[in-house]
């Protein structure tokens, strides 16, 4: 893949909305966040519900580690989570009044907490297309999924 196919690649979440934390699917979403790890954990989370692995055989599936450069007006929420646990929570309605309101505000992205890479994970939801540029592939990720325990994973860079 070269780095403008890894750059278009960050459209498809505005081509096909789907609700995730920030959206509630009528608009589109890039969910990225600032470290591998966190990026890990949080697909981990959310990718476990379309795999259905087979009992005692956990189900590898790989998935490329992509990197892009946002550019564009941000709000930083990381210190509102004592303020408002529901950052993470995993009810989802008022971020996604938040995700909402950026977008009216015309804003790129968020800087916020990570529900699951606690304590220091960052995400950053970006609401609008076109904010990223520079795209490469960094490595891959395996994740394990397994119907009897967490998911494992593991990183290769390149």
């Amino acid at each position: 893949m070269g780095d403008d196919t890894i750059t278009d690649m960050a459209s498809i979440p505005f081509r096909s909305p789907s609700q995730g934390r920030y959206s509630d699917g009528t608009y589109g979403v890039l969910y990225a966040a600032r470290a591998h790890r966190t990026a890990s954990r949080e697909a981990a989370h959310s990718q476990r519900q379309y795999y259905n692995p087979q009992i005692g055989r956990p189900y590898p599936v790989r998935y490329t580690l992509l990197s892009w450069m946002a550019d564009g007006n941000a709000k930083d929420i990381r210190r509102f989570l004592r303020e408002f646990p529901w950052l993470i929570s995993d009810d989802h309605a008022l971020c996604r009044e938040l995700g909402a309101s950026a977008r009216a505000e015309g804003l790129a992205c968020l800087i916020a907490p990570s529900a699951r890479d606690r304590p220091k994970g960052v995400t950053v939801p970006i609401f609008r297309e076109g904010v990223v540029s520079q795209g490469r592939a960094d490595g891959e990720v395996t994740f394990w999924f397994s119907s009897e325990g967490p998911v494992r994973y593991r990183t290769k860079f390149n």
